[in-house]
């Protein structure tokens, strides 16, 4: 029997038709009545808003009224930031401040979570007892689809250095008190 031919929108490699799988699996969540982990609403609410911004945007081009292109365009770019997908962010924006941004972003996210800036962290005294002052905050959480989960965007205090890794640390207590974490699906099973 001959094999049938894919037509070459649906053809997809390996690695695409994993990637579906698992934001289809997030995505799958969101019709049930467990709470949704952070990852699973953004990744759902990211898709929801991509398919809005871009049928907008069709509507807006059909019309030629360039305001509400430019508007769809970037709408349509932070609906796909929402996801993780900020190479395509940066490609759809108009604004080049926000391409640079979500070049970033991307760029922080593909540093090995090991990784650290060569900045040494500060020691002071307080009340005769010697501490370490964190050398990095959390500047805010993203969903990074390299992780698979929201991680904590790491800014270096000095340098300013950039990496996104899950959260650890300092930072892993204050997020753990943040009402952050497992969905009722999964505290149900461990229990």
């Amino acid at each position: 029997m001959a094999k049938p031919k894919i037509p070459v929108w649906l053809a997809r490699s390996e690695a695409q038709v994993e990637e579906d799988e698992r934001e289809q699996g997030l995505r799958r969540a969101s019709f049930t009545r467990a709470k949704l982990t952070e990852a699973e609403r953004l990744v759902s609410r990211g898709k929801l808003l991509e398919a809005t911004h871009k049928a907008n945007l069709e509507t807006a081009l059909a019309d030629g009224n360039e305001e509400r292109v430019i508007f769809g365009r970037a709408n349509l770019a932070e609906a796909k930031a929402m996801y993780g997908d900020y190479t395509g962010a940066s490609v759809v924006h108009p604004d080049p401040e926000r391409q640079t941004h979500f070049r970033n972003l991307q760029k922080a996210i593909d540093k090995p979570d090991d990784k650290d800036c060569r900045c040494k962290p500060d020691r002071a005294k307080f009340n005769d007892v010697e501490i370490e002052i964190p050398l990095t905050k959390i500047e805010r959480m993203i969903y990074s689809p390299l992780h698979g989960d929201v991680v904590g965007l790491e800014v270096c205090n000095k340098c300013g250095a950039r990496n996104a890794r899950l959260v650890r640390g300092v930072h892993a207590t204050a997020h753990a008190h943040m009402g952050r974490g497992k969905s009722d699906v999964e505290v149900l099973k461990v229990t």
